[in-house]
């Protein structure tokens, strides 16, 4: 069976457009506004225990949403779904986050909150929870019809039912956000990747999103 393998390289090409866009002068149109969407995305999770490698894709239904004050933004997102291997092994996959943001000047948005990622296979299940920082570039590349965003983030915790040793979660994503007009829809897509490292067994996470989500503006 064929696997569906998202290529990280176009991850570099996307982040460069964006930031050169990502300046003060960008910075216009909605793009703080509220909004809640659902959608679909591509998941592969690819896991390194002990030197041996495990790798898992499928598609899972995800939900987005923000709520923007002032300053002040809280973002909420979740995913779930079933991913398959090469031997028809099934993992459940459940992954959400709820993060506070501010924004000290307004294309930029600093972000502190909990990701939760559960998985559920024949041999077990596991929960881990990572606390990540997160700095978010945001612009508007076409005012009020199109914007984009780039972030990077780290978690400098996490706690886990089975996994005592973590040792450093890092992640980007970029992505686009389509307006129409003065409609209060919008769609979201984007790439979204996160590498985790954990002392014991030597195991080492991969998970990719390559997600599609249609909304709308909430207070329009």
């Amino acid at each position: 069976m064929s696997k569906r393998r998202v290529d990280p390289s176009i991850l570099p090409l996307v982040a460069l457009a964006t930031l050169l866009l990502s300046s003060p002068l960008a910075a216009q149109g909605p793009i703080h506004a509220s909004f809640a969407g659902f959608g679909v995305a591509g998941t592969n999770l690819d896991r390194l225990v002990a030197g041996a490698t495990q790798s898992f894709s499928g598609t899972t239904v995800t939900g987005e949403g923000r709520l923007s004050f002032w300053r002040l933004s809280l973002d909420a997102r979740y995913a779930e779904g079933d991913l398959t291997d090469d031997l028809d092994n099934t993992l459940r996959f459940v992954e959400a986050e709820a993060l506070i943001g501010i924004r000290p000047i307004p294309w930029i948005n600093l972000q502190f909150g909990p990701v939760v990622r559960k998985t559920e296979e024949s041999s077990g299940s596991g929960t881990v929870s990572f606390w990540e920082a997160r700095a978010l570039a945001e612009a508007a590349l076409i005012p009020t019809i199109v914007s984009g965003h780039f972030g990077m983030w780290f978690a400098p915790a996490a706690d886990s039912e089975d996994i005592d040793t973590f040792d450093n979660r890092l992640g980007a994503e970029a992505g686009l956000v389509l307006r129409a007009g003065r409609l209060p829809i919008l769609a979201h897509f984007g790439y979204r990747i996160s590498h985790a490292k954990f002392e014991q067994d030597f195991r080492e996470e991969t998970v990719q999103h390559l997600y599609f989500v249609l909304g709308i503006e909430l207070g329009r």
